[in-house]
């Protein structure tokens, strides 16, 4: 979503609520490689959201490429569709936490589980990544 379709303001107000991090995995915007975090609809444009604050999330772009039009996925130890994780209701430390590799997020709710699941939050490249943000001392974020 660029930022004239929703106004330089709205932008504003959601960089800074999610502190200028995604809102799924925290990736902090000052590392992500030179890709700006990008406002993301919680609930998707294609399935009736719309542009207001509450339905807008600050998102890395695969946390984003990830969820795509998702709003539910399967929690895989209990085989239910649930709800994806959702940051403007949700507090992140009720469902993930950081293992104690501080590279890999886990997940400690159904909701958290299938989030993780749906939006690839492990893969390859990001545990590498995390992996080298841990040893440069950047991860795992603070919380606030």
């Amino acid at each position: 979503m660029t930022r004239r379709s929703i106004g330089t303001t709205l932008d504003t107000k959601v960089r800074n609520w999610a502190k200028h991090r995604c809102s799924y995995c925290l990736l902090e915007q000052e590392y992500a490689g030179g890709f700006t975090l990008e406002i993301e609809h919680i609930s998707p444009v294609q399935k009736g959201g719309t542009n207001v604050e509450a339905n807008l999330a600050l998102s890395c772009k695969w946390c984003n490429l990830s969820k795509g039009t998702k709003i539910d996925g399967l929690d895989p130890v209990t085989g239910n569709i649930v709800r994806l994780f959702n940051p403007r209701i949700d507090n992140w430390s009720e469902h993930f936490q950081w293992a104690t590799d501080k590279v890999t997020l886990e997940d400690k709710t159904e909701i958290g589980r299938a989030t993780v699941l749906a939006l690839n939050m492990n893969r390859q490249l990001a545990l590498k990544v995390r992996g080298n943000w841990v040893i440069a001392g950047w991860h795992p974020p603070k919380m606030q």
